[in-house]
């Protein structure tokens, strides 16, 4: 509708905001991956080794919510 009034600057902002609210979803998949990846090494590395983390205690976990 903007591009029809013939305002440019809006429709581009428009949708580059929703190119963004789309993208989103796909790094936050990305980036929970990564961490899994990374907290499975680090588990297998502590099983591996038998010792715990440098200061000693034991690794909480994850905190955030995964769905699963």
């Amino acid at each position: 509708i903007h591009v029809a009034t013939r305002e440019y600057l809006r429709a581009f902002q428009y949708l580059a905001l929703s190119g963004i609210f789309l993208i989103n979803p796909l790094t936050m998949r990305r980036q929970r991956r990564r961490l899994d990846a990374v907290e499975q090494a680090l588990s297998r590395r502590t099983s591996v080794t038998g010792t715990g983390s440098p200061g000693g205690a034991e690794p909480e976990g994850r905190t955030y919510p995964s769905g699963k």
